[in-house]
Parts: C-alpha cells; sequence; structure tokens
C-alpha cells in the first residue's frame, strides 16, 4: 500500500485501524489541501493530518499532537465521572507562564479559562500534568503531585547545562499555580485547606526511560507518561517501543472524544476499498 509510515508487524492492526494508517498516511495524494485536512475535532481544537504526520518515525512531535492528547485524556475523565482528579494543561498553558511580563490582572483571566475547560474542585485533585517546551527542540513532563507534594520532572533527555533553567522553569510554574489555585472557586468551603505547590519538592524520578541517540522522542515520551501515570507513580515502568507513535495516532484518530470519529472512519474505509479495487484490476491486466 502507498503509505510513508509503515506498521510493524507486531501491530496485529483490524482492518478498520490498517484502513484508518493508510488513509492519514498515503502517499498517493499531493495536494497542498490534502495535509490541512481536519481528522480530529474537539471541544477546544482540531487535528489536520500535517499535525498527524509529525509522528512519523524521528520526527519533532509537533505541539498539537500533545494538546489533543490533552483534550482525550480531559474528555476521557469528564466522560465518566465528575470528578476529576488529574488536570492536563495544553502545551501554551506553560509557554504562557515562562514567557509572560509581570501583567498580573490577567491572572484571574487565565484561571477562568483554564479551569473551565482542564480543571475541577482542590479537594479531588491528584496530579497537574504539564507539557513544557525547551528552546523549540526538546520536550519534558512536570508532574505536580498533591499527594505526595512534589514536583516530578520527567525528561527522556535531560541536559546537565540545562538543570538551572529547567529548575526555575518549574519553580515559576509552581508559583503561577499555586496563584491560582488561590481562588476560593475551588474549593468548598472557605476553611478548605489551599495547595501551597510552590513549597512542593523538586524530584527527578529514578530510573524512567531514556529516548534513544537520533529518535526526537522526546514528545512521545511526554505522551506516555501523561497516558499511564494518572493512577501510579511508576514512571520507570512507562516505555516506548516502535510501534508507540503509530499507536498513538489511532488513538487520537479513534478516540471517542474526536467528533469527526464516525466521518474519518467511513473515509479511510472507502479508501481502503477503492485501493483494494484498484490493485485487484492491476493484477487481472
Amino acid at each position: 500500500m502507498p503509505i510513508s509510515f509503515r506498521p510493524t508487524k507486531s501491530m496485529n492492526l483490524n482492518q478498520i485501524e490498517a484502513a484508518i494508517i493508510i488513509y492519514t498516511f498515503q502517499t498517493t495524494n499531493v495536494q497542498p489541501s490534502f495535509s490541512e485536512e481536519k481528522l480530529i475535532s474537539t471541544f477546544l481544537d482540531v487535528g489536520v493530518r500535517k499535525t498527524l504526520l509529525s509522528l512519523h518515525n524521528q520526527r519533532f512531535v509537533d505541539q498539537e499532537v500533545l494538546n489533543l492528547l490533552v483534550c482525550k485524556l480531559t474528555f476521557n475523565q469528564k466522560k465518566f465521572s465528575a470528578i476529576v482528579s488529574a488536570w492536563f494543561l495544553p502545551t501554551y498553558f506553560s509557554q504562557y507562564v515562562l514567557k509572560r511580563g509581570e501583567r498580573p490582572e490577567l491572572v484571574q483571566k487565565i484561571r477562568r479559562i483554564y479551569q473551565e475547560r482542564f480543571m475541577g474542585k482542590a479537594c479531588d485533585l491528584r496530579k497537574i500534568f504539564i507539557p513544557i517546551n525547551d528552546d523549540n527542540i526538546h520536550w519534558y513532563l512536570l508532574v505536580v503531585d498533591i499527594n505526595s507534594k512534589t514536583l516530578n520532572v520527567l525528561d527522556s533527555l535531560p541536559s546537565p547545562s540545562r538543570r538551572l533553567s529547567t529548575r526555575l522553569d518549574v519553580k515559576k510554574l509552581a508559583v503561577y499555580l499555586e496563584e491560582i489555585l488561590t481562588d476560593s472557586s475551588f474549593y468548598d468551603s472557605s476553611d478548605d485547606e489551599r495547595l501551597l505547590i510552590s513549597d512542593y519538592a523538586l524530584t527527578v524520578p529514578e530510573g524512567i526511560g531514556r529516548q534513544l541517540n537520533g529518535s526526537n522522542d522526546c514528545g512521545v515520551w511526554v505522551a506516555q507518561w501523561m497516558s499511564e501515570c494518572i493512577w501510579t507513580n511508576n514512571y520507570s515502568n512507562v516505555s516506548v517501543t516502535p510501534e508507540t507513535r503509530m499507536r498513538l495516532a489511532l488513538d487520537l484518530v479513534l478516540g471517542s472524544y474526536n467528533e469527526l470519529r464516525d466521518e474519518v472512519v467511513q473515509k479511510a474505509s472507502k479508501n481502503w476499498m477503492e485501493l483494494v479495487s484498484n490493485r485487484k484490476k492491476l493484477v487481472q491486466v
């Protein structure tokens, strides 16, 4: 089949999954509009084919991939319960906080935006996941653990030369989160204990995975930690394999949060049948 990103045999894709992969990564259509086709639509964001193409092996993962995952994980929580115990914040939250000027009047505006879309009550909160972009060349993840009162830095390729700047960035985010969480709307009573996140200890969990040289997998590791560590602190048990990137693409397209899922499945199935039909015609000739 004419695709630029091929699944491994061990993935054992079903027909719908195979059709989605072919439709997403096919190489037969070279029209400019092809890369801009919407394959995902959510309560917050849209995902076009070009975004998913960044999941090709050895490519730097586009921030919109992580933002779509944030939408998916947030949707899944709210779908099954009114309790939001894990907050997944999009990439532009950390970008805003780390690059903002001193404009305290915007804190409450930012709080309202993120509270409505991604947050819940402080009493239900266990973890906050914050993807961080380092100089537009690297992704790492901050996990604020409320129970253990720790700021966990998960980095698949830590740089000794960036250790101090990473620490400062994490502390800035902690202070900003604490400022947001002073608002009474996060609490049921004025007597509820406020979350003093800036007092939490900064830690680097031992034994976490490292990306392979030249893999550009930092964003993939961030996605895996976000997906697999909601209820566990065993960050070292998370792994990235040759199948992870493609499996992430499938999960993003086929997730129930995707308002275009059924439409894309229909298009992919039709495309599959056309490819099979054309192949049969070639064999007959």
